[in-house]
């Protein structure tokens, strides 16, 4: 075991000119003393062709290590470029960072960097001679390639050959190491439990081979060890035999078989399959048979997400094939560099914008929603998740509804299928195509069976008809073929497409329920006006909510969603009226209607109450009088009170009610240097497969190669990935998304009051719930050691703990632990539990610190510019201007220093935007 561990490295000045020094923030742990100093080198690789080009930038020795976690900056001089060949001067060479101990390397870390001229000209035409002041470097710090060697350390009794084989940690597939460690626990298992049935049954099925004998799995075969399970002994072999195809008499050049139905369930270790029927206990697939029932309820989705075909070849051939690719990937580009600016989605106003912002981010955000949506079914129920009124609220082509729709297959039938549009005219033209390539789609709407539509109550008021013989999806998928057979490319006449939902730009009134919101992206529009913006588009969508219907709110996977979310959360809960209570127990939402009418009727009832007997007045009127007016009575009126409640409860991603440990309250934080890149927050990511549109549209070095910066648009040049442009060939990409799911109550007010006032339960780190509500959820890749598994959770407890899952836990606990993702809710326990640092309580002074000190700062810049103002006025009394330019500049500073004396007019020039409601 290695006793030094370098857990990581920062590149402080980079991108940098050639000529400046290298700096490297370096972080590394030591674990038990050590006798002598480090030693850390910094190398330089002139040229892939001879080592006689590499220069040892610098050498220092570090000392002596305390136990613990060190921290140093290493700072070393640019190379000679006289050392170096001039051909490779401005190219892509290498750095390497390694770490010695007793003149034996135990590390190496190595980089990519490129060189290039800092001009567009010099690039296109480079000079005879190199320039080398205008050189640019730039270290991929992204992907740094990490090789570790054991070496001898102080304790002499652990020697072993030096050096040892190498191996990058990026080639270790830790799916194939975790496998290898579950068969060998499985043997284990044989052992301990004396399972010889299966051996003593291939003695027997092996009887009447007199050339082939069999032998224990577990038996060593000859000095080399040999870990297949199946091996056959043959004079003069030395190893085991997997496959041997004249003991099952076949011929080597046809050796096929279709295996029988009993083979197949042969194939799986009968502990997981049910003695009589021969089916799964549970679970889709023979692996996941072995995990807990318990592991298999709390987890989501692993699987990619797929953009259905027939909603693919629509967005390509109708809306992608009439711009040019050059324009479009241009575009893309321009849209992918405003959401970087922005940290926000913003709706489209043109056409152009519209088909950008559906090749830039449709297949992301569809597999975000078709993902939480996914989550909410199994949460509700498969068999009890059936909504029958559905609005979809956002900026895109209805891909919440288009999402549901494909995950409640054909027959999914609600009687209201709202699509609120917030974009332009050509948008909901989109939306309208891509669902009518959903049979569900075709379903007539309620009272319109076999009957003519007169008038939609649709912003496009458009003469529709429904269809009363619903197409099946195989005729569906036979017409979009055919079209594609005819290369029917270009714009489609949405007049003439007639599909159930209705696509709209606004909501409808606050009368109108729903069963299911899905909001994307529609809580902020302008950071501006955070966190106002997001209180007042709440409350809009939570007013619309029927009793027992859910709310889904999607935002985007960075610090801002996050933000976003939170607040949501925050305004939903309002956990700070409630503190140290954590309990899901369903609270009152305080910005409901029936707070401000409550207030208003008591107002107007303390006004009435010393002059007017209502009830004498009541009773001399007649009662058909009252009938006709529709008057009612105080116990009526008290009903209908409570039935106005709105009660709320979160179900996902949170496992308590209390304050959420990741919330920061200001977006602007995360921006904060050092400090702020080490807050945390909360997003999940899901990868999604790339359809063959989006396959051509990132090719290139516009959209498939790493650019200079966030915000450049400009690829960095020899970083050009090989073949089509994909990282290792992959055709997927992630997604990543923050979520909330909010669920209104059916309970009586009256209970759930008494509920919370109730609630007095205390919940210490490590606390685990009896229902699945109260799991901890995984937030991140949980990281495996030998042994043990150790994971970051949001947990029941109101914090956020690193959760310790070792071996005598349990072996069905440390098999399914193994096996955990992100946003996986944990059932099965933990060795040990202890709150985690990334904690917001933790970060508090230091953003306090760090604010107060931007503030000083401000104010510092202020009062230097007053100075300056103050001294320009002076110097300029006693000036007599030459020329026209002298003397503007003299008015300026006249006009400059007489605005100081006037506070109200700088209050009017600084912008200071106002939301309201």
């Amino acid at each position: 075991m290695s006793i030094v561990s370098l857990l990581g490295i920062n590149v402080l000045n980079n991108p940098a000119r050639f000529i400046d020094p290298y700096q490297f923030e370096i972080t590394f742990e030591c674990l038990e003393p050590l006798r002598e100093d480090l030693e850390w080198k910094l190398t330089y690789v002139g040229s892939s062709r001879s080592l006689e080009h590499d220069q040892e930038l610098d050498s220092i020795l570090v000392g002596p290590v305390p136990v613990g976690i060190n921290k140093f900056i290493l700072t070393a001089d640019a190379p000679s470029p006289e050392l170096i060949p001039a051909s490779e001067l401005v190219s892509v060479t290498v750095i390497l960072l390694s770490c010695s101990y007793k003149e034996r390397e135990f590390v190496r870390v190595g980089y990519y960097v490129n060189n290039e001229y800092d001009s567009e000209e010099l690039r296109e035409n480079p000079p005879s001679k190199v320039q080398v002041d205008h050189i640019v470097r730039n270290i991929l710090a992204e992907k740094p390639r990490v090789t570790r060697f054991n070496i001898v350390w102080d304790n002499e009794n652990e020697a072993g050959d030096y050096p040892p084989d190498q191996q990058d940690e990026d080639e270790v597939d830790e799916e194939d190491d975790d496998e290898e460690e579950e068969l060998d626990e499985e043997e284990d298992d044989d052992v301990d439990d004396e399972e010889e049935a299966e051996v003593e049954a291939e003695q027997k099925q092996s009887e009447d081979d007199t050339e082939y004998q069999p032998t224990d799995s577990r038996q060593r075969l000859s000095s080399e060890k040999s870990t297949l399970k199946f091996a056959y002994r043959r004079d003069g072999e030395t190893f085991g035999q997997l496959v041997n195809e004249v003991l099952h008499e076949r011929d080597p050049l046809h050796n096929s078989r279709v295996i029988t139905p009993e083979e197949a369930l042969m194939g799986v270790d009968p502990r997981y399959r049910d003695e009589e029927t021969g089916l799964l206990l549970q679970g889709a697939t023979s692996k996941d048979s072995r995990s807990h029932p318990m592991t298999l309820k709390g987890r989501v989705n692993h699987k990619k997400i797929e953009i259905p075909d027939v909603i693919s070849k629509a967005i390509n051939n109708n809306m992608l094939s009439m711009y040019s690719p050059r324009l479009l990937k241009t575009k893309v580009a321009e849209k992918f560099i405003s959401l970087n600016d922005l940290d926000l989605h913003s709706r489209a106003e043109t056409e152009q914008e519209t088909d950008v912002n559906i090749a830039t981010s449709f297949i992301q955000n569809y597999a975000s929603a078709y993902q939480v949506l996914d989550e909410l079914r199994n949460r509700v129920g498969a068999d009890k998740f059936n909504p029958k009124k559905v609005l979809d609220f956002g900026y895109g082509p209805g891909t919440g509804m288009l999402a549901l729709n494909e995950l409640m297959g054909d027959d999914f039938n609600p009687d209201v299928k709202d699509v609120v549009v917030n974009g332009c005219y050509y948008m909901e033209r989109r939306a309208k195509i891509l669902l009518s390539r959903q049979v569900n789609e075709y379903h007539p709407r309620p009272g319109q069976e076999g009957t003519l539509e007169s008038q939609l109550n649709d912003t496009t008021n458009e003469i529709q008809s429904t269809r009363a013989d619903v197409p099946t999806k195989d005729e569906l998928e036979a017409d979009v073929e055919e079209e594609g057979n005819d290369d029917f490319i270009g714009q489609v006449k949405t007049r003439d497409i007639h599909i159930k939902s209705v696509i709209m730009n606004k909501l409808r009134s606050p009368d109108e329920k729903y069963d299911l919101i899905i909001a994307q992206h529609q809580l902020l529009h302008d950071m501006s006006f955070f966190p106002h913006q997001v209180d007042q588009k709440l409350d809009m969508l939570v007013k619309r909510l029927t009793p027992g219907g859910h709310l889904v709110v999607l935002e985007r996977g960075n610090p801002t969603g996050a933000e976003v979310i939170a607040r949501a959360r925050q305004v939903i809960l309002r956990p700070e009226n409630h503190e140290g209570k954590v309990a899901k127990i369903p609270r009152l939402y305080k910005r409901s209607i029936l707070e401000r009418k409550k207030k208003r009727a008591e107002e107007a009832s303390e006004l009435s109450s010393s002059n007017v007997n209502e009830e004498g007045i009541m009773e001399g009127i007649e009662p058909e009088l009252l009938e006709e007016y529709d008057i009612i009575g105080t116990a009526e009126a008290e009903q209908i009170s409570k039935d106005s409640q709105i009660n709320l409860s979160v179900i996902a991603p949170c496992s308590h009610h209390g304050k959420c440990p990741l919330q920061h309250l200001k977006p602007e934080y995360y921006k904060y240097g050092d400090v702020g890149k080490r807050l945390q927050f909360c997003s999940y990511s899901i990868k999604v497969a790339r359809p063959k549109f989006i396959m051509e549209l990132k090719r290139g070095a516009k959209l498939a190669t790493k650019w200079t910066s966030s915000n450049s648009g400009v690829a960095i040049k020899g970083m050009a990935k090989a073949g089509k442009g994909r990282p290792n060939g992959n055709d997927f990409e992630t997604a990543n998304y923050s979520y909330l799911i909010v669920e209104r109550s059916t309970e009586d007010p009256e209970v759930l009051s008494k509920m919370r006032e109730a609630d007095e339960e205390t919940r210490s780190t490590g606390y685990q719930g009896s229902s699945i509500g109260d799991l901890p959820r995984v937030l991140g890749p949980p990281l495996k050691k030998k042994g043990f598994v150790i994971a970051d959770m949001c947990a029941p407890s109101g914090h956020v703990e690193k959760w310790y899952i070792s071996k005598s836990v349990g072996k069905q606990e440390y098999r399914d632990a193994r096996k955990l993702s992100m946003g996986d809710l944990w059932a099965l326990g933990a060795k040990s539990a202890v709150q985690s640092t990334k904690e917001n309580t933790f970060y508090v002074e230091r953003l306090a610190q760090k604010e107060k000190s931007l503030r000083d700062k401000a104010k510092s810049d202020t009062n230097r510019m007053k100075r300056k103002i103050v001294g320009d006025y002076k110097r300029a009394l006693h000036v007599e201007p030459e020329t026209l330019e002298d003397e503007l500049k003299k008015m300026a500073h006249l006009d400059a220093y007489h605005f100081l004396g006037k506070p109200k007019q700088q209050e009017l020039l600084k912008e200071k935007p106002k939301y309201k409601y």
